[in-house]
């Protein structure tokens, strides 16, 4: 059985890490020599991370992660951690953003 954890508990000591997000957003940057897919990813605490996936990696070719779409992330490295916003307060529910890099 997997144990997923919070997108708020992430952090750089965790070795195997496996969570279940949203895909909010989606789309492609470039990070240097290297295009990455960049994905906001949401919780269901309402914790959003924005993660950054190298075009190196591959899926099988019937997986596409596509907005809206809800996926389990298992086994991955998180590289960097850049920032990290406050909580800001809604009327009845709070988020926050880390942005990070996920490699696998």
């Amino acid at each position: 059985m997997v144990n997923f954890i919070s997108l708020s508990e992430l952090n750089t000591k965790i070795q195997f890490p496996a969570i279940r997000v949203k895909i909010v957003r989606k789309w492609s940057t470039k990070i240097g020599r290297d295009h990455h897919s960049t994905m906001l990813l949401g919780d269901s605490k309402v914790v959003t991370i924005e993660g950054s996936l190298t075009y190196a990696l591959s899926l099988p070719n019937e997986i596409e992660l596509k907005e809206c779409d809800w996926v389990e992330i298992l086994n991955f490295e998180i590289r960097r951690v850049f920032s990290f916003i406050e909580p800001q307060s809604t009327s009845t529910q709070s988020s926050s953003t880390k942005r990070v890099c996920l490699e696998r």
